[in-house]
């Protein structure tokens, strides 16, 4: 995109990444585990960088890529459905996951919580703190917490533009997520599997950049 740009990817740093994923790790409708990635020898493995960044200057939606949706069981009930990407566009989120860091980082108000040492449960920890010491002075307290229904199902990829223009996110990122999230998809249920479709919104809980994204939609609407 006009004025935007992404650096390439290292040998080095596309070993880190493949050698980031558990050996156990759920695996898309390819079955190819990025961990293979580990046998190629530098030259093998610029070529296959090679691939991923034309793939960034001219993105598209290839049914071969199919986004395959599982759904895992909840601990509080019901189901929770999470995407099992395919081989390349798993590893090459992964890749870029720092360029979403670093937004994250430069972006990290008080109201965010799940960044570095600002865990998800010890938000649950501070509220309880906050309850608690009212109480013991004798003060009206209350605390709240909500969850969005179906959040990431909803995200708009026009919002998701609109937000990464004002707040500085890499739109070559983007544009190659959201290509990506607009591809083909099947739903796997109880060992049925639907035939392919696409969706023209939402983001792929399971993708490596999905929570930083979910962040971007909210991040002016919060900082008001």
């Amino acid at each position: 995109m006009r004025g935007q740009s992404l650096q390439p990817i290292t040998p080095a740093r596309l070993r880190r990444v493949c050698a980031s994923f558990s050996a156990g790790t759920g695996l898309g409708h390819d079955n190819f585990h990025p961990r293979c990635v580990l046998q190629l020898d530098d030259e093998y493995s610029q070529r296959l960088l090679d691939l991923f960044h034309e793939w960034e200057r001219n993105p598209q939606a290839l049914l071969s890529w199919l986004l395959l949706i599982v759904f895992l069981t909840k601990k509080d009930g019901g189901q929770r459905p999470v995407g099992l990407t395919m081989f390349f566009f798993r590893v090459w989120s992964k890749c870029r996951h720092d360029v979403a860091s670093a937004w994250d980082s430069a972006h990290n108000e008080s109201f965010f919580w799940s960044l570095g040492n600002k865990t998800c449960e010890s938000s649950g920890w501070v509220h309880g703190a906050y309850v608690a010491a009212g109480r013991l002075n004798g003060l009206a307290s209350a605390s709240a917490f909500t969850d969005l229904f179906k959040y990431y199902e909803m995200i708009s990829h026009q919002d998701l533009y609109e937000q990464a223009v004002e707040t500085g996110f890499n739109l070559v990122l983007l544009r190659g997520l959201c290509v990506y999230y607009s591809g083909w998809r099947a739903i796997s249920f109880e060992g049925a599997t639907s035939l392919p479709f696409q969706v023209f919104s939402t983001v792929v809980a399971g993708c490596s950049c999905a929570t930083t994204l979910a962040r971007l939609c909210l991040y002016t609407l919060l900082k008001r």
